[in-house]
């Protein structure tokens, strides 16, 4: 029997005079956010992950310089920005309201419960990946503070702890954001107790790539990070990083809809 499926779940933030009022969200009452604390620590971007078999970090890195290939040619582009349309402007769980939301500030990932070795550097790797996209905010493991926080625990204290958690769901991703699409807070989670280490590498690539803003799954692309079937893919193919540069591209502005996002590309990247 395949694994649940993993949820996403949007929640709108609007931040009035320093202090802020969730609108949507459920209570997350037992995780509170420190918006103020200092970014401690940073990820080394060149640091080799161990969480992942070095032949995934190899594919990995060719299926990024290989997303170039969509910025050249008009017809890949095309392509991947029908794919970047479905996983960004609409969303698994929630309202997406059609509208561009993406983190402009430092992301700081806390993790907390019973990570593993591997689970950190699979993380670390990833975070390695998207140090290279062009626009992507700087992104760093702090072992306090931090504005994303990323759980590990058995499925049953997940089900316990976090409001309205889904039954039986391996990982999920909550975000929030501002009036102006600025994303200021996520929280993600994986359960422990019901999966191997290839099973976590897997939920920890979907759900931080999800908050950072592509928040949709697909059944197109089967080795894609968004496919709606369950799968153990280790990385993001080259489409899945061509949708994550478009959606960093300096071309884009908070809050555009997918008509404005299409006609910025087209110009940014020389099409028109």
């Amino acid at each position: 029997m395949n694994p649940p499926r993993t949820i996403t779940i949007l929640v709108a933030l609007f931040l009035l005079v320093g202090s802020f009022t969730l609108t949507g969200a459920p209570a997350i009452t037992e995780i509170p956010f420190e918006m103020d604390d200092p970014f401690i620590t940073e990820v080394p971007a060149t640091q080799f992950a161990f969480g992942l078999a070095p032949n995934a970090v190899l594919a990995g890195d060719l299926a990024l310089a290989e997303s170039d290939q969509y910025f050249a040619d008009r017809e890949l582009f095309e392509e991947a920005f029908r794919y970047f349309k479905d996983v960004a402007f609409a969303a698994e769980y929630g309202d997406s309201e059609d509208r561009l939301k993406r983190w402009n500030q430092t992301i700081s990932v806390m993790l907390e419960g019973d990570y593993t070795d591997d689970d950190y550097a699979a993380l670390q790797q990833l975070i390695s990946w998207l140090s290279w996209i062009d626009g992507m905010p700087p992104i760093e493991i702090v072992p306090e503070g931090g504005n994303h926080r990323f759980l590990f625990h058995p499925l049953t204290e997940l089900e316990t702890t976090v409001p309205d958690y889904p039954a039986g769901n391996w990982g999920l991703t909550y975000i929030w954001w501002d009036d102006d699409g600025h994303m200021t807070d996520g929280l993600a989670t994986v359960a422990t107790d019901v999966t191997d280490q290839i099973q976590r590498n897997h939920l920890i690539q979907e759900e931080f790539i999800q908050s950072l803003g592509l928040l949709y799954d697909s059944y197109d692309y089967a080795d894609s990070i968004f496919q709606q079937e369950w799968t153990e893919t280790q990385y993001p193919i080259a489409i899945d990083f061509a949708v994550i540069r478009m959606l960093y591209s300096p071309a884009l502005r908070m809050s555009m809809n997918t008509d404005q996002a299409y006609k910025a590309l087209l110009q940014y990247y020389g099409f028109n």
